[in-house]
């Protein structure tokens, strides 16, 4: 589990589910033998991880910079190509 149940002071909030919501919920927390609560609490838990700023100083891949002396020209901008045999010039949304 993510969230840490000891510690923080926890702050009562409603939240309005629909009735399929509810229900899977009641249900889950059932067989994990767990609260509805604590299922919400973990889920945001996961969330606030997945959308924490990554901390490039510590990141191992980091240390890859300079690694590579010689290579093709492009390959910082292809470099899926290179790596994975994506086609060229793809891009994806930022």
């Amino acid at each position: 589990m993510v969230y840490t149940k000891a510690v923080k002071k926890r702050i009562r909030t409603q939240i309005y589910l629909d009735e399929q919501q509810r229900q899977w919920l009641k249900l889950e927390a059932r067989y994990r033998r767990t609260t509805m609560s604590d299922l919400i609490r973990d889920a945001v838990g996961h969330l606030v991880q997945e959308r924490r700023p990554v901390d490039w100083k510590n990141d191992p891949i980091t240390k890859l910079i300079g690694f590579i002396k010689d290579g093709p020209p492009d390959l910082s901008e292809e470099h899926d190509h290179y790596i994975y045999g994506a086609p060229k010039g793809r891009r994806y949304p930022k």
